[in-house]
């Protein structure tokens, strides 16, 4: 079948070109509707019971789009009349931003920020804090009283120092643009600091706008790798023909690919930038073995078409069944139930089955129009190689025959056995450090964030929901005391710094009620006086004031826990004991408490379905492996064999993420995943060469050495090409995680570089 198929590429080579190129033109036109962007909602993943609550809550008690703006003087306190005007500013500015929850724009200058107080005749007002400016010392010494006295404010607004305002504003969920919301914020900053105010922003909008903010520089950084893998590609074949084809076949198939995903509407997250480079490569892997075996042909028969035919048969069957393994083992990604993977899944897996056409068919049609270079020799015969080369290649060859075979194998099994109880015992799900590990320590964001940490209670909430049997039930005594049992449950964590909720408003009324004194802190007890306490919270408050902790029809309420951070420990061990208290009070048949809404609770969502994709992941990825090349190979152990390799490379690397502090997330699933399928290709492409080079010779030891030396030798050079592209990543990107996944794919390529050659003859006889 495979020699009839080459003999009709070579001679209707010309149809394959135009079809080629119709569909080069097609996906070219459609490549034109991709977006660069981070869409918020792909993040969120489907079916799982904490984002039915969120999306159940979201537009009645807040969402998990939240700015965080601090003001810090460096003399003095914030009770002075310039910085308050100041904090009345960026209440207002906020507050006119497009997109943003006008009911949920809090500080100290929100007139949602009531006081209790009394009046002459005895009665109880609630007033707004601070409805203006004060005038005078008098009016801001009585300011500075009332903060000092509200434990609403005093805490989560103004520092217990004085030194630090807070005003957040939430956004509604898909009716604003991160990019606008970031620039107007930042030029807030700019604008309100000077010699004595320092300001800091952040929360989920923040930071998703220094994300895209980095956009330009990720691509300046993919295009100059692509101008490394020219120069490297001229450097190893020094000839147009091995330079071009790999470049016009990675080039195509980055077309179809991208095309596809414009056809599907999807948009490229900057996050992932380094997984089209990596489908890249592939291509280019691809097309470097074809042009080695072609150079080897015609240097051996001198007739470039009968070069051709002959570089087909030997390449497209390890090269389509690399490919669809490749494709299928991206493909396994979607089981994760979140649309960013399963969209990249999709394109990715389309993008690599298209480089069958862009490679494997045409490659060799461009090798018959193309000339042929002048120094073939000097590229297929292995003592005409650099020395370096020459000694690197000799050295895979004595590690892989003989006494050598077995030492390696076992010390690679040892390794295996070791790297894995490393990683169960310490490889982390979710963020492991108190900033935000996309963006390097130092940055803007993280330096803001540590700094409202220092401050507050912190820039991470999880909300915990109340849901009540009928309205009304929130007002009830009975039901105020269950929720304050269940703050105060929630406090006694090591991981909570604060929790507020609408029960924390009717103590302070009784307390007013009974001359101040503190003993009467407490939710009244008495269902006449408890009515009267809610009836002045409620009656001096205004439309949307209460709408974070409080619905309006008083059936359900919402718990805000703030934690100390959003590490994936830290949100584990809050929802865990989150779901210990649902479990003491699941009997309580007046409300039940349901978790979880707020950007933390999106995060325990995606951290739980990550936990459980990345196992499934794996498993599937590497059935699939056993699947596809036992069915090539007729042969299990075969499978075996490619398997080993890649799953010591895959655990080396979850290794190293334990070294480096890199968790494991979203976004590093998909990039672990594809690196995989680059050593499958590693590994086809070596064993096939070997059962060749075994059908010639009939003996191991020739077989293995010819192979590494011709097949492997492109294995080396993909590898360390590969190796070479993403480590820039790691030096020039501004995005940590980028940084960070450029080393670790660099690392993934050494360690594949020599885990995919061959280290057992035994083994190998058995294949073929």
């Amino acid at each position: 079948m495979v020699e009839k198929l080459s003999e009709i590429v070579l001679r209707y080579r010309i149809i394959f070109l135009i079809f080629i190129l119709l569909g080069t033109i097609f996906f070219g036109y459609f490549m034109l509707n991709i977006e660069i962007k981070t869409d918020y909602d792909d993040q969120i993943p489907r079916g799982h019971p904490f984002m039915e609550i969120h999306k159940k809550y979201k537009d009645k008690l807040g969402g998990s789009h939240m700015v965080m703006v601090m003001l810090k003087v460096k003399d003095g306190n914030i009770f002075n009349i310039p910085t308050l005007k100041k904090i009345k500013y960026i209440q207002e500015y906020l507050d006119s931003l497009p997109g943003v929850n006008h009911y949920q724009v809090i500080s100290l200058a929100s007139t949602k920020v009531k006081q209790v107080s009394v009046t002459p005749g005895g009665g109880l007002l609630f007033n707004a804090i601070m409805p203006d400016v004060p005038k005078n010392k008098i009016e801001i010494d009585e300011l500075k009283r009332k903060v000092h006295a509200n434990d609403t404010v005093y805490g989560p607004l103004v520092s217990y120092d004085d030194k630090c305002a807070l005003i957040t504003a939430n956004f509604i969920e898909g009716k604003f643009d991160y990019d606008l919301i970031f620039k107007k914020v930042n030029q807030l900053l700019e604008k309100m600091s000077d010699e004595n105010t320092e300001m800091y922003a952040g929360g989920e909008p923040m930071l998703t706008g220094w994300i895209l903010h980095y956009r330009w520089e990720n691509v300046a950084i993919l295009l100059l790798t692509i101008g490394v893998m020219l120069l490297l590609l001229f450097l190893y074949f020094r000839n147009i023909s091995g330079m071009a084809i790999p470049m016009i076949s990675a080039a195509l198939s980055a077309i179809w690919g991208l095309g596809f995903c414009g056809i599907c509407r999807y948009s490229l997250d900057p996050l992932i930038l380094v997984v089209p480079l990596l489908i890249t490569a592939r291509a280019i892997s691809h097309s470097v073995q074809m042009n080695e075996r072609f150079f080897e042909l015609y240097h051996e028969y001198k007739d470039k078409k009968r070069a051709c035919i002959l570089c087909i048969q030997s390449i497209f069957p390890p090269g389509l069944l690399g490919i669809i393994t490749d494709a299928g083992g991206v493909l396994v990604i979607a089981v994760a139930p979140i649309p960013l993977l399963q969209k990249l899944a999709l394109f990715c897996s389309f993008w690599i089955l298209s480089i069958v056409v862009t490679v494997m068919i045409l490659n060799p049609i461009l090798f018959y129009y193309f000339p042929i270079p002048k120094n073939i020799a000097k590229i297929v015969r292995p003592e005409k190689q650099g020395l370096l080369l020459r000694k690197t290649l000799s050295g895979f060859v004595n590690l892989s025959l003989k006494k050598n075979a077995y030492i390696v194998v076992i010390t690679a099994t040892v390794i295996l056995i070791g790297s894995g109880i490393i990683i169960i015992s310490f490889l982390n799900i979710g963020d492991i450090h108190p900033g935000s590990p996309i963006l390097w320590p130092d940055s803007e964001y993280n330096v803001a964030i540590k700094n409202i940490n220092e401050n507050f209670p912190g820039t991470d909430q999880l909300f915990f929901i109340v849901e009540g049997t009928k309205p009304g039930i929130i007002r009830m005594a009975e039901t105020q005391q269950k929720i304050l049992e269940a703050q105060i449950f929630m406090e006694q964590s090591p991981y909570v710094a604060l929790t507020q909720s609408i029960a924390d408003y009717s103590p302070n009324v009784n307390r007013l009620i009974h001359a101040g004194d503190p003993k009467w802190l407490v939710v009244p007890e008495d269902p006449l006086m408890m009515g009267s306490a809610m009836n002045i919270v409620v009656s001096g408050a205004s439309t949307g004031d209460f709408d974070r902790l409080m619905s309006r029809d008083h059936k359900d309420a919402n718990i805000v826990i703030w934690c100390k951070d959003h590490r994936g420990e830290t949100i584990r061990q809050v929802v865990k004991r989150a779901r210990e208290w649902i479990e003491v009070s699941k009997n309580y048949e007046r409300i039940k408490f349901r978790l979880a809404s707020g950007y933390l609770g999106l995060l325990a969502a995606v951290n739980e379905v990550v936990a459980s994709a990345q196992a499934q992941n794996l498993v599937l990825i590497l059935l699939v492996v056993i699947i596809t090349t036992s069915f090539c190979y007729w042969s299990f152990v075969s499978a075996l064999m490619i398997l080993f390799p890649l799953t010591l490379a895959n655990f080396l690397t979850m290794v190293v993420m334990v070294m480096q502090k890199i968790s494991l997330n979203i976004n590093t699933i998909p990039v672990t995943s594809i690196g995989i399928g680059v050593g499958v290709d590693y590994a086809i492409y070596t064993l096939t060469r070997i059962c060749e080079e075994f059908q010639i010779h009939r003996d191991l030891n020739k077989a293995i050495p010819i192979a590494i030396r011709t097949t492997g030798k492109a294995v080396f050079f993909t590898a360390t090409t590969l190796v070479g592209d993403v480590i820039f990543w790691y030096f020039f990107s501004s995005i940590r995680f980028q940084a960070e996944m450029g080393l670790l794919l660099a690392l993934l390529m050494l360690s594949l570089i020599h885990i995919s050659e061959p280290t057992r003859p035994l083994y190998i006889s058995y294949a073929v």
